[in-house]
């Protein structure tokens, strides 16, 4: 957010993983999912990812919706072997991982979610006045919008509440 409010400023800005492109369809990038899976997979030594998950499929509902960024898978793969009963994790238990992490973001307002359709639907954050800029860097703040680069920079509302922006507006 600070490229909004301080633009003068060298800086470098760390962008999510890429797992979907900026077409409407958000077609699956598989480099990038494949690769969120590999980190996870490197974290157990052996077949400890298949007794944990079964297989890439047990992992990627969690993949799907952590927005490209590691901290957000860590916090659901904790949490999902928070909610398992057994193994590998059950569906059940990936379900209630993202209920869970998907609490812990702020309230979405009915403002808040007419700027994140928008951003949603152009995958672009172009601010038009200082109001603009504050209620755009507020939401990245609070990690609702995703910044990504491929080339070149886009954005777009982060996959764990984007049914939610959806159904307020």
């Amino acid at each position: 957010w600070l490229k909004f409010v301080a633009p003068a400023h060298g800086m470098i800005v760390l962008s999510s993983i890429k797992q979907w492109d900026q077409s409407p369809e958000r077609v699956r990038y598989e480099r990038g999912n494949a690769a969120l899976c590999e980190v996870i997979r490197r974290r157990f030594p052996n077949d400890e990812f298949e007794r944990l998950f079964g297989d890439e499929r047990g992992i990627q509902p969690l993949i799907d919706v952590c927005g490209g960024h590691f901290r957000d898978l860590f916090r659901l793969v904790l949490e999902a072997f928070a909610q398992a009963e057994e193994l590998p994790i059950p569906k059940v238990a990936i379900e209630r991982a993202i209920k869970k992490i998907k609490r812990d973001f702020p309230p979405i307002t009915i403002d808040d979610a007419y700027l994140l359709k928008r951003i949603a639907d152009t995958r672009s954050a172009d601010p038009k006045n200082p109001d603009d800029i504050r209620h755009l860097v507020n939401l990245l703040h609070k990690h609702m919008i995703l910044y990504l680069a491929n080339g070149k920079e886009w954005y777009d509302v982060h996959p764990i509440i984007r049914v939610e922006v959806e159904e307020i507006v």
